[in-house]
Formats: structure tokens, C-alpha cells, sequence
């Protein structure tokens, strides 16, 4: 039975090149569909970073699904709940809503297309996005890295295009400010989904994964604020402060990661080899002791092969 995963690309992607969506047949007739023209396909999702970022391969980027995909993380703190949530609309919000809405469907039964114009400034800014996502495609600096950036111009100019229907849906322009706002959006997201790709965690092999997860979190360590540090649990007092990552957080994070399920003592192996090619070094146990009041907690400082922060 072929993976669902992999027929995904070839049922989306021929919505979205603006083909037809074909009719369907049920024994129930008020069920058929009738053939759709361009249809304008947009999907809206949510996911685990875990989830998502494991699921990425080279090729689900080269046949064109994700570069297409505007992907929005969230690295901060969880928010507070939004205590004002469910509220009505304005009955401005809703006319407005409803006028787009009548446009559009009067406009489809006619076949009637509008296109949306740009001013001179909003054109230029877009132009030198263009100008920006064309080098970065002959940098040729990775496959991946060329695919992504290859639709950035295109998903900035649709972003744009959408924002100005929503401000005058029957004579919408490209404002300068439109055209910023859609490139600061999706800027974003192309080094969202390239930066697992240029650490090693997604792409190549399972060992390449592992490796690099482990080097990250390292790096994440040694990033964190002693506040940030107090905040995770895995993290004992004594190593709040200093530049010694001890083997409780790597293990939390391991834990959490679908690389490591199911792969008991992978963790350690990993943390050898680096202790071995002198990325990492080990303390003793009574150095570990002396520094961190441990009667047997591993702790890990930089090795002198060491290429982070």
C-alpha cells in the first residue's frame, strides 16, 4: 500500500499550478462536485516542531510541496491565555467579510478575473526580493537551499496580493507597506525550514540526525540565559551558571525527540564519539563532584575541536 505521505504532493500540487479540480460521482447525487476552474487552494495547519521537522526530507522539498508552504514557529515563551477570546465582530468586520465574499462568488460564476495592481514602490521592494531570492538560488550552495528560496518571491507576491484584496477587494494595489510586510513574513519562514537542513537534523542519514541534534542542544545550552536555565527542569542548580552541559538535559531532550524513541543507549554513543573526536570533553567524576556537588551525573564542556558559540 503506498504511503500516504508520498501521494499527498501528487493530489496538492496540481491544485495549486491552477489546474482544474476534476468532478466526483456518489451514489447520493446531491453529493457530486462539479469541475472546479484555478481553484485557489489554501491549507491551514498545525504541528509539533518534532513532528513536522522529522517528517522533511530532500525530496518533499524538490517536488515542490514544501517550498509552497509558509511555515510559521514559535520559539518564545507560551503566551498567556487570551482571556477576551470568542468575542463578536465589528458590524463593519462583517460587511466587509461579506462583501469579499459576494465579489468573489459573483466573479466566479462569470469567470471574470481581476488583476491586482502594484504602486512603483511596492514593485521596486518586490523586484529587489526577486533580485535577492535569485542570488541565493545561484549561490548553489545546496539543493535544498535552492528549492526554498526558488518560491520565495512568488509566496511574498501572493502574501502582498492577498493583503491588498482584503484592504479593496474591487480595486485592490500593492501598497510599499504591503509588499514589506509580505517579505518580513516570509523571509522568516524560508530560514525556518532551511535551518534543520543546514544543521543535519532532517536530510541524510539517521546517524547525521542523531549527531547534530545532540551538537544543537549542546549550542542551546550554552546560549541559555541562568534564568532560562532555572527554568528547565532537567537542568540541576549547580549547572545554572558555567559552560558544563550536563547529560540529565540531553537526556530530557533525547527523550522528547522521535530520532531517539525506541533507541535506548544511542544518546551515550553518540556523546563518545564526540568525546572521542575531542569535540566534547567529559569530567572526571571528581571534578563533577567538586564543581557540581554530583555523586555520578555526567557532565560534558567544550573539547578543543569545538565549533560553536
Amino acid at each position: 500500500m503506498a504511503d500516504p505521505a508520498a501521494r499527498l504532493p501528487r493530489c496538492l500540487l496540481p491544485k495549486w499550478e491552477g489546474k482544474s479540480i476534476g468532478t466526483s460521482a456518489y451514489a447520493d447525487a446531491e453529493r457530486n462536485t462539479k469541475n472546479a476552474r484555478a481553484p485557489a487552494v489554501t491549507i491551514i495547519g498545525d504541528s509539533t516542531p518534532e513532528c513536522f521537522f522529522g517528517a522533511l526530507t530532500e525530496s518533499s522539498v524538490s517536488d515542490g510541496l514544501v517550498p509552497r508552504l509558509v511555515v510559521v514557529q514559535h520559539r518564545g515563551r507560551r503566551p498567556d491565555r487570551n482571556l477576551n477570546a470568542g468575542g463578536l465582530p465589528s458590524p463593519d468586520l462583517v460587511n466587509r467579510v461579506a462583501t469579499l465574499a459576494g465579489l468573489a462568488i459573483r466573479w466566479r460564476d462569470t469567470h471574470y478575473y481581476h488583476q491586482v495592481q502594484q504602486t512603483e514602490g511596492a514593485r521596486a521592494i518586490l523586484d529587489a526580493f526577486d533580485t535577492e531570492a535569485t542570488d541565493h538560488i545561484n549561490s548553489r550552495l545546496s539543493d535544498v537551499h535552492s528549492q526554498l528560496w526558488n518560491r520565495a518571491h512568488l509566496n511574498a507576491l501572493k502574501l502582498a496580493c492577498i493583503i491588498a484584496v482584503g484592504v479593496n477587494p474591487s480595486n485592490p494595489v500593492i501598497e510599499e507597506e504591503d509588499a514589506r510586510w509580505a517579505i518580513d513574513f516570509i523571509r522568516p519562514s524560508v530560514a525556518t525550514v532551511l535551518g534543520p537542513f543546514s544543521k543535519g537534523e532532517v536530510g541524510g542519514n539517521d546517524a547525521s540526525k542523531t549527531e547534530a541534534f545532540v551538537i544543537d542542544h549542546i549550542n542551546q545550552f550554552f546560549k541559555m540565559s541562568a534564568t532560562k536555565r532555572a527554568r528547565d527542569g532537567s537542568i540541576p542548580n549547580a549547572a545554572r551558571v558555567g559552560m558544563a552541559v550536563p547529560f540529565a538535559y540531553l537526556k530530557d531532550k533525547a527523550n522528547r525527540s522521535p530520532l531517539f524513541k525506541g533507541r535506548d543507549g544511542l544518546l551515550e554513543t553518540i556523546l563518545r564519539k564526540l568525546v572521542k573526536s575531542d569535540l566534547v570533553s567529559q569530567l572526571s567524576p571528581e571534578m563533577a563532584k567538586k564543581n557540581f556537588k554530583s555523586r555520578g551525573g555526567q557532565y560534558f564542556v567544550k573539547g578543543s575541536e569545538w565549533r560553536g558559540p
